[in-house]
């Protein structure tokens, strides 16, 4: 096989970086090097769907190694559930995440590294769920959109620490930008749902009163003990 250069920018290391840095820079500049091989979206990558799976796959394991139960909302499908049964479920998929990045590189691989740190938080944010849960969440990638999944499986959400139980709508942890919300579910009614899911876009007003929740969210600072959904909620 033949080789060639490319480049890419990224960010100037100018200051003692904080491990979440760390982590969110190396996922950018995994991506990027990804994005400027030229695989992403190469049917010649993808005779199986190969590329789909691998190529952003750097995403997820930054988010994972960065913090395995994530950052956690402070919400649970149960408040006296056994620990031993119970996982951490992330909001927003961080191997969706990826790929998300990958197809809107023009907005979030660009030199706004800030911005992308910003979509590496969002993603790490998580739900404390049973394990049964977990596996039937995931195998709805594909005919269910995310802000919906848990309402499809009649999965209640409760705040962990006054166990009251709120909407199981599910919405961003923290900001990442304006416009997000909507761009997200867009993106993943278009590519991510397959052609039979008896979903179209998520309704209007859903859309609405979900922005409404998010941009309510006060911005957490990474590494730091993140803020209750159970506010906005």
């Amino acid at each position: 096989m033949k080789l060639r250069t490319v480049e890419i920018e990224v960010p100037v290391i100018d200051h003692e970086m904080s491990r979440f840095e760390v982590y969110a820079m190396t996922a950018f500049v995994c991506l990027k090097s990804v994005l400027a091989s030229g695989m992403w979206r190469n049917p010649y990558c993808n005779v199986h769907d190969e590329a789909l799976r691998s190529n952003p796959r750097p995403f997820y394991d930054q988010v994972f190694s960065y913090k395995t139960c994530g950052l956690s909302t402070g919400l649970t499908s149960d408040p006296n559930g056994n620990s031993d049964d119970m996982t951490w479920d992330h909001i927003l998929s961080p191997q969706t995440g990826g790929e998300f990045a990958l197809d809107k590189a023009e907005k979030y691989l660009t030199d706004d590294f800030e911005l992308f740190t910003r979509l590496f938080e969002c993603m790490c944010a998580t739900i404390r769920i049973y394990k049964t849960q977990n596996k039937l969440l995931s195998d709805m990638k594909h005919n269910t959109p995310t802000m919906y999944k848990y309402k499809e499986l009649g999965i209640p959400l409760y705040n962990s620490k006054t166990k009251q139980k709120v909407d199981n709508t599910i919405v961003p942890h923290s900001y990442v930008c304006d416009g997000f919300w909507e761009d997200y579910f867009e993106w993943e009614c278009e590519t991510v749902l397959t052609t039979d899911s008896k979903y179209g876009k998520p309704l209007p007003e859903d859309i609405v009163c979900a922005q409404k929740k998010y941009m309510r969210v006060n911005t957490t600072i990474p590494d730091t003990p993140s803020a209750s959904l159970n506010e906005f909620l």
